[in-house]
């Protein structure tokens, strides 16, 4: 029985020596304290790390955000410099040179349609557009340095920056801008967080581009890069990703609220798009279709 015992203990104890730690560092999950948006890209990247631990041993996960709120101009430079493992962007031709894109539109897709947050009592001046010549009479607020303002700005829209995500939402208060462009997911949790603005939801409008969202490594990091596309990629298979993006907290609002469906869709071009990225608009097992 002792040695049994003795056997038992010492295969315990070479199991936990050789267990690994991956620890992943990535960008912040909020851009503001109550900013929770990122929290959905973060538990797709752990899905897809957990879809792929090698089999020869058990290896532990230690997903670490960086220690302040950074602009995605900035993520993309501490990635080059090896201080971040991975990020999450709009992609566009540039950014595809400054890392290795995984080519897997982490929602479908969606992020490219776009719903507006306007101010309290303005609903009329946007029930009256229906086309692309009448919306660029208006003036839509992003950040200077967002892929969808190169995106907006090429198909003829005028554009209001501001450096500080939340200023935005001051600056459309005090009518800086008319209308603050948002992923299909986004307005509700932030006009919650900004109640004393008196903005809502507009109910008309869609913008629709393709513009899809990736999970970036440095252009070294070609062994991580595989490991997260093969783990997005069995996710896609089983049916995990899915499952994942039609009920996190964040997304579901997408299918519940935004009512996509029943909106005037008004497309514009990406000029930003790489060819390799381009090459996956024919691919429909990626892509969010109307009524899925």
């Amino acid at each position: 029985m002792k040695i049994i015992a003795k056997t038992v203990v010492l295969f315990f104890i070479t199991a936990i020596c050789s267990a690994s730690t991956l620890t992943i560092r990535h960008i912040p999950t909020a851009q503001a304290s109550n900013d929770l948006r990122e929290t959905y890209y973060l538990a797709l990247l752990e899905l897809a790390l957990n879809k792929t631990i090698p089999d020869r041993d058990y290896q532990q996960l230690s997903l670490r955000p960086f220690k302040r709120i950074i602009y995605r101009k900035r993520a993309f430079e501490l990635l080059r410099t090896g201080e971040l493992d991975v990020i999450w962007s709009m992609t566009s031709r540039a950014r595809e040179k400054k890392a290795l894109a995984i080519r897997v539109p982490l929602l479908k897709g969606l992020l490219g349609y776009r719903i507006f947050i306007i101010r309290q009592g303005e609903q009329q001046r946007f029930s009256v557009i229906d086309s692309l010549e009448q919306l660029r009479g208006l003036t839509a607020g992003q950040g200077p340095h967002w892929a969808d303002t190169k995106i907006l700005q090429a198909n003829g829209l005028e554009v209001v920056t501001a450096e500080s995500y939340n200023s935005l939402f001051s600056l459309l208060q005090r009518k800086r801008f008319d209308y603050f462009p948002r992923g299909v997911h986004e307005p509700w949790h932030e006009i919650i967080a900004n109640k004393d603005k008196n903005l809502v939801v507009e109910k008309k409008l869609l913008l629709r581009y393709p513009s899809p969202f990736f999970f970036f490594v440095s252009n070294n990091n070609t062994a991580l890069h595989q490991r997260i596309k093969s783990g997005l990629q069995i996710a896609i298979a089983d049916g995990s990703f899915d499952l994942l993006l039609y009920n996190h907290p964040i997304t579901q609002k997408i299918f519940s609220e935004a009512n996509i469906s029943q909106r005037l869709i008004i497309d514009l071009s990406n000029p930003q798009l790489s060819p390799e990225t381009k090459a996956l608009l024919e691919d429909q097992s990626l892509w969010y279709s109307i009524g899925d």
